[in-house]
């Protein structure tokens, strides 16, 4: 990938889609810096946040958003939903059925699913009771 798009693939590019490719904490851009800083010290949070969205925006990756915190990244494309713990910021994969539809209103045509579920984790609810 990377190229596909008319886009040279630099090497902070890559260093990116590895750092996302090998995770699966749904990182925050933040979290996504200071792993690259530790490969690539002189990496700049701009230079971090710039490429996670031209990867977002060629589909390469997944942009969650999240109320009232940072949008997180997620090097998983392939249709899945997430669970968003309201009470510590926790965040995970919900498989959805693979003969799941994509409901759409009359003319429109679905391309992607993002789906993200809010709640409390187990930790929280046990926490609380």
């Amino acid at each position: 990938m990377g190229q596909e798009c008319g886009r040279r693939d630099t090497p902070q590019r890559k260093l990116i889609r590895t750092i996302l490719g090998s995770c699966h904490d749904h990182p925050t851009a933040e979290t996504v810096f200071e792993r690259a800083r530790a490969v690539r010290p002189h990496i700049g949070f701009g230079t971090v946040y710039r490429n996670l969205s031209v990867l977002a925006d060629d589909g390469e990756i997944l942009r969650l958003p999240v109320p009232g915190g940072p949008d997180r990244f997620d090097g998983t494309v392939a249709d899945h939903g997430h669970f968003y713990c309201r009470s510590c910021g926790a965040f995970g994969d919900v498989p959805l059925t693979p003969d799941h539809h994509r409901p759409a209103p009359d003319g429109f045509s679905v391309e992607g699913l993002v789906l993200i579920v809010g709640g409390r984790c187990a930790a929280c609810l046990a926490a609380e009771g």
